[in-house]
């Protein structure tokens, strides 16, 4: 169980949540809108957790205002027409045209969705997402083996590569070598798209987040870690 707190901090009150348990050292963390978490071991005493937190001001200061401008960010995205729904870095004028069987299709500088009268959003909503699936199969799995023939000399070759819709990941890579794709990465530019399927098939040799995975990354993809960045925030 979490024990709520708080202490002065940067002129303010800051609340934080310690999660005590059978750990061996304190972690801090700072979680969607800027709530402190300290994970702790049961006998580390709470001045000892003060000061560790105090310690780590500018830290978490930096991190709650990355939180606070990705959210700023965060556009909601509306299903009318004349609205853009975001393709491959670049935005689809959305044109909603009467038809018996829903669909949609890319024309140029638009996405033509059919559907019956009078238009619902949640429909709607249903169409362009069926669609994006529809894409990422055609574009996010070849690419992806694609990536794994140019870079064959690191035996990155998945065993089956799938896409679906994921709610707090752009990819996983399971030990059995297989790898999912978010549907979403289709909203976003290729060399972002590239470096998410390069983040998983460098999974295949090293199924973890150490240094020699983020060596063989970034031997692969230089800017690896701006595009991280980049793909973070938009």
């Amino acid at each position: 169980m979490s024990k709520r707190k708080s202490i002065i901090f940067s002129d303010k009150e800051l609340d934080y949540d310690i999660i005590r348990s059978s750990r061996r050292t304190v972690s801090l963390s700072v979680k969607s809108g800027g709530v402190v978490i300290v994970r702790a071991p049961r006998f580390v005493p709470e001045p000892i957790i003060r000061d560790f937190i105090i310690s780590k001001e500018k830290w978490i200061i930096k991190q709650q205002q990355r939180i606070k401008e990705a959210g700023e960010k965060t556009i909601v995205q509306t299903y009318n027409n004349g609205d853009t729904v975001p393709f491959l870095g670049q935005n689809l004028i959305l044109s909603i045209v009467n038809g018996k069987r829903p669909n949609a299709i890319s024309d140029g500088n638009f996405l033509i969705v059919s559907c019956p009268e009078p238009y619902e959003t949640d429909l709607i909503k249903a169409i362009v997402d069926a669609w994006y699936l529809i894409e990422a199969k055609k574009r996010l799995i070849p690419r992806t083996f694609e990536l794994a023939e140019i870079h064959k000399q690191e035996k990155l070759f998945p065993t089956e590569v799938s896409v679906r819709r994921m709610k707090s990941r752009w990819g996983t890579c399971r030990t059995n070598g297989k790898i999912m794709l978010n549907t979403a990465l289709l909203k976003k530019r290729q060399e972002l798209i590239d470096s998410v399927i390069i983040h998983e098939l460098c999974h295949l040799k090293h199924h973890n987040h150490g240094k020699e995975f983020y060596s063989l990354v970034e031997s692969i993809m230089p800017d690896y870690r701006r595009l991280r960045k980049e793909l973070r925030y938009i």
